[in-house]
């Protein structure tokens, strides 16, 4: 009997976007099956692959090349993964290959991984260790001594301990739960989503910044846990990731894994292991751990599910909110969705009913949300006062400072000044490279385009009229922090991505905030959510114009979002807080709505606008991007796309075809960019016009010539 095995190549391309035939041996048909890691021999080169279907049947005539080896069973991709890459594929219209890129799968088996470990006689280990200096350096068997229990490297000296019956290596076990004391108004909320989670549930829990949503999480997962089950905890960014640890570990301290881009490769299969045997664990991650290979998941929270860290900007440019959903459906486990700022699509599916609601309007222990307060900055100018701080949050900072209290600045820009312009001529200092402004770094000395990286020697010589006339205008966090060391002397910490390019540099400065050893901090968004510094009263927003007016029909709902989570910091501790919203536009009805923290009265008045227009949630919007260094060729090629998408919607007059015009940014890393948008009430009729009109283009010879990106749910049109 010959078995014949369809494979998926792992090298991530468009034209290599199908699964190649290869025969099993007759002695390797009993060891393989559907989502096993092979070696075989393509174009007369040794490839790696996964075995996506196997069967009895070849397609075709012809010569069939041998499956020369089949890797290790803990390098295999579960049937459930195998499923999860053909949707992605066929939902986000990429590669099979494409898809694959975002299994983080390992490439080799590792031995000295952690496992569980247990101390079984504590007298002869204080007595090898009190003989051993190298065991009294050695930090893991220390650990082990004072805790009893642990995840430990089995190293070699873990294996000698484990040998000679001192230590003893052990599945993991089922956790052992303490307490989790949830006030009034938890108890109900999370009563009531036991209540409702029978199969496919979907839940949104809606809590204002500091009701405690975490500790509702973290019941429902004891609970599956204790059931045996694997939980899926998803976070936005890296930053939340590392400090919500600490507070999983509190409650799970021996069934906590932690996932993210971060971890090294060791570290990565040991996740990955501990997973496919089905281990009873809660795994804390990014977006990239919801393509683990999960054995016995019960449950997956997406907590700040508004995030825009949940899209990725790569091809394939999937929303994690949509991949759970869907995994969350395959398996009939219960997604619980959480954040204080519902997106607009979670919102619309809880009116329409299909995503039940709970609602923790109180912060924990009662403690009362901080009073907003607007500063209008053109009164302040007529007033006299032009600098980046008004006299209103300059005035609350040296109060909140003089109490010794912490004072927290946001400002979502970097560098020194973001505009470079000539006095004399007019020019705008934009990167060659970029069709965008590049901002000025003192520290640096140097222009920088925040796109492509690109740095300029910094001069005050106008490159079109050579007069020494460049000046600077507007501000970034370096400017500011230059600005408040002249007004008051206070420990000022910077935090944005500058500032945090050194490994563990995130850590160490959320550490410092917490000892006290900042007065004042100044930040971007990496600082914006999900944090709690008890000392910290005082939340200045020195530009919420910033987002507002940008051509995006979601500039709204980001600047709600982003205002209302900054604000958030603020009176988490035992001290009532305060923010100051200094703002150009203080009538305008989302700087309004943030200051009463009305997010219904918000959300409704939204969608009523989105629905006006016929944007999402309303309809649906497919992106195309065509990119190349000729300009000429890309609205050549843009004008043919469009054409052929067209004559391929004819049939289906339920799609707007819009374009194509020049992308908002219309060039970046010398790449000129056109856009192309498909607007529909019916998506699978557009994903049809997609697959026959980009069918077309490849047959066209500017399709090699031309960068081709498909958005289909496109967050940000840059």
């Amino acid at each position: 009997m010959t078995v014949y095995a369809q494979v998926a190549l792992l090298r991530p391309s468009r034209h290599l976007d199908r699964l190649y035939t290869y025969k099993l041996p007759s002695s390797d048909i009993k060891k393989v099956a559907i989502g096993a890691k092979v070696k075989f021999n393509f174009n007369n080169r040794l490839e790696e692959g996964f075995i996506f279907s196997l069967g009895q049947e070849k397609d075709f005539s012809g010569e069939i090349k041998p499956i020369l080896e089949v890797l290790p069973e803990e390098l295999w991709l579960t049937p459930e993964l195998v499923e999860m890459v053909k949707w992605i594929s066929e939902y986000y219209l990429c590669s099979i290959t494409e898809a694959l890129t975002l299994i983080s799968f390992p490439e080799k088996v590792y031995q000295d991984v952690e496992v569980f470990c247990t101390v079984v006689d504590e007298t002869k280990l204080k007595e090898k260790i009190k003989k051993s200096k190298r065991l009294q350096n050695d930090e893991t068997v220390i650990s082990l001594l004072k805790d009893k229990r642990g995840l430990v490297r089995t190293t070699s000296t873990i294996k000698k301990l484990v040998k000679q019956g001192i230590l003893q290596i052990r599945e993991k076990p089922l956790p052992n739960l303490p307490p989790i004391e949830l006030t009034e108004s938890q108890k109900q909320v999370y009563q009531q989503i036991k209540r409702d989670m029978p199969k496919n549930f979907v839940g949104l829990l809606h809590g204002i910044t500091g009701s405690g949503k975490t500790e509702i999480y973290l019941k429902l997962a004891g609970d599956f846990l204790n059931q045996g089950k694997q939980v899926l905890f998803l976070l936005p960014e890296i930053g939340i990731t590392t400090q919500m640890v600490a507070r999983v570990k509190k409650y799970f301290p021996e069934n906590t894994l932690v996932y993210h881009s971060r971890l090294n490769a060791r570290e990565k299969f040991t996740v990955w292991r501990e997973l496919k045997k089905g281990s009873p664990v809660l795994v804390l991650g990014t977006r990239s751990a919801a393509f683990l290979p999960f054995q016995n998941l019960g449950l997956i929270i997406l907590d700040e599910e508004h995030e825009l860290s949940y899209k990725q900007e790569e091809t394939p440019k999937y929303h994690v909110r949509e991949v759970v959903y869907w995994r969350a459906k395959r398996l009939g486990i219960p997604l619980l969705l959480g954040t204080a700022t519902p997106s607009m699509e979670t919102y619309a599916a809880v009116i329409s009913g299909l995503i039940k609601y709970y609602f923790l309007g109180k912060r924990y222990q009662n403690r009362p949300y901080p009073q907003v307060i607007i500063v209008d900055m053109f009164k302040e100018a007529k007033e006299g006062n032009t600098g980046i701080i008004s006299s209103v949050l300059q005035q609350k900072i040296s109060e909140r400072l003089q109490k010794g209290e912490q004072v927290f600045l946001f400002l979502n820009r970097r560098g020194f000044a973001p505009m470079i312009m000539c006095r004399k001529c007019g020019y705008f200092y934009r990167c060659p490279d970029c069709d965008v402004s590049m901002t000025y770094h003192k520290e640096e000395k140097n222009f920088q385009c925040h796109y492509c990286g690109k740095k300029i020697a910094f001069t005050c010589k106008c490159p079109a009229c050579q007069e020494i006339s460049l000046d600077l205008y507007g501000y970034g966090t370096q400017r500011v922090e230059e600005e408040l060391k002249k007004l008051f002397p206070a420990k000022i910490f910077r935090v944005d991505y500058d500032t945090m390019r050194s490994k563990n540099s995130y850590d160490k400065i959320l550490e410092a905030i917490k000892n006290r050893e900042a007065d004042i901090i100044i930040g971007t968004q990496m600082l914006a959510k999900g944090f709690d510094f008890p000392d910290l009263t005082l939340v200045g927003v020195l530009n919420a114009d910033q987002s507002l007016n940008l051509p995006d029909f979601r500039a709204g709902e980001r600047s709600f979002n982003l205002l209302t989570q900054v604000a958030g910091r603020a009176g988490r501790g035992l001290v009532p807080g305060e923010v100051i919203i200094q703002t150009f536009n203080p009538e305008n009805y989302i700087i309004q709505a943030v200051q009463r923290g009305n997010f219904q009265q918000y959300a409704l008045k939204e969608l009523s606008l989105r629905k006006q227009t016929g944007y999402p949630p309303f309809s649906k919007i497919f992106r195309l991007i065509i990119a190349g260094e000729d300009e000429q060729q890309v609205i050549e090629g843009a004008n043919n796309l469009v054409n052929l998408l067209k004559n391929a919607s004819k049939c289906n007059p339920e799609v707007e075809i819009i374009g194509p015009a020049a992308a908002p940014f219309y060039k970046l890393k010398r790449n000129f960019r056109y856009h192309i948008l498909l607007k529909t009430n019916k998506s699978s009729f557009a994903r049809e016009v997609l697959k026959a009109g980009l069918q077309e283009f490849k047959k066209s010879s500017l399709n090699h010539k031309l960068t081709l990106v498909l958005d289909l749910s496109p967050q940000i049109f840059l």
